[in-house]
């Protein structure tokens, strides 16, 4: 399963409505992801493995949404390495908790 496979299947499996780059409408829960460029490992001068790196970002409403855990959960049981990136307070229209989480796949 390549790294796109991956993340959509994590994030489905958590909540519907799941977007690449951008969203197509603003529900009130949803999550984006997207890429933030390649990963790489070098030995002796030379790219020795390599991989991609983005975040997943979850906005909502709800304050307590379990979906908090569950995201980082998901992402690491399909074989990504995930670190929390950061939490905001937005009002766009509608007030979201916006979370942030980094991955990386190689």
């Amino acid at each position: 399963m390549n790294y796109a496979d991956a993340i959509k299947a994590a994030l489905l499996s958590v909540l519907p409505e799941v977007y690449h780059d951008w969203p197509t409408n603003s529900p009130a829960r949803y999550a984006v992801w997207q890429e933030d460029g390649t990963i790489g490992v070098k030995a002796d001068n030379l790219t020795a493995d390599s991989g991609m790196a983005g975040a997943v970002h979850l906005f909502t409403v709800d304050a307590y949404d379990p979906a908090v855990a569950q995201i980082p959960a998901a992402l690491e049981a399909s074989g990504l390495a995930v670190a929390f990136g950061s939490v905001q307070h937005e009002d766009v229209g509608r007030r979201y908790h916006h979370w942030e989480w980094l991955w990386e796949y190689a």
